[in-house]
């Protein structure tokens, strides 16, 4: 979450508002976050562990109404895990736990997504179906979805934004405005690897 690591300088707002004056149950409606952290929890369904994040939207007592499970299952089909519904968290691979926390920050429901390197443990195709899951959630909800990652390729054909760590210090653009300015071929200078300007693949050099 936001609140992990304190400032360094300046202030981040939210909304027109200063994280530091949100409280925490305020902030975990408005920001949800995956991590790549594998934390297994022992006796716990995926189910279960997908309902975790919807308590902040109940009420003093913690009760989940009929549509906070329902939302809950929405999440959960959303990312196509209904297979795993019952079985238990400790029994999962390390992509079927990945989706399992993806769908349990759908299940908070949240205006803004951050994701610690979103397509780590996912084979090629849940990587793509993943993202452009989010890409959708992003258009239709107006959801605002933040993630890191080191796959270049899949970023630039995906996303709408990105902040490009290189040693000129950060960039930041559409994807198409960094290419054409040459940052890709910059990032990748000096490595076996090229940047294909003609449909945003990275050339192994082999």
């Amino acid at each position: 979450m936001i609140d992990f690591q304190k400032p360094l300088d300046g202030d981040l707002f939210i909304m027109e508002k200063g994280v530091a004056n949100y409280s925490q149950r305020e902030l975990v409606l408005v920001v949800s976050f995956v991590s790549t952290k594998n934390i297994r929890a022992q006796n716990l369904k995926v189910f279960n562990l997908v309902t975790l994040d919807r308590y902040p939207h109940t009420g003093w007592f913690g009760t989940l109404l009929c549509e906070d499970k329902a939302k809950v299952l929405e999440s959960i089909k959303m990312i196509g895990i209904q297979h795993l519904m019952w079985r238990n968290v400790s029994q999962l691979s390390d992509g079927e736990f990945q989706r399992a926390m993806i769908a349990r920050t759908l299940a908070q429901d949240t205006p803004i997504i951050i994701l610690d390197e979103l397509t780590a443990f996912l084979d090629l195709p849940n990587k793509y179906e993943v993202l452009l899951l989010l890409r959708r959630l992003a258009r239709e909800q107006a959801k605002t979805v933040i993630s890191s990652t080191y796959d270049l390729g899949i970023a630039v054909r995906l996303v709408g934004k990105i902040w490009l760590m290189a040693d000129e210090g950060l960039q930041q653009g559409a994807s198409e405005d960094l290419a054409l300015q040459g940052y890709y071929d910059k990032f990748l200078e000096n490595t076996l690897l090229s940047f294909y300007h003609t449909n945003g693949g990275v050339d192994l050099g082999i």
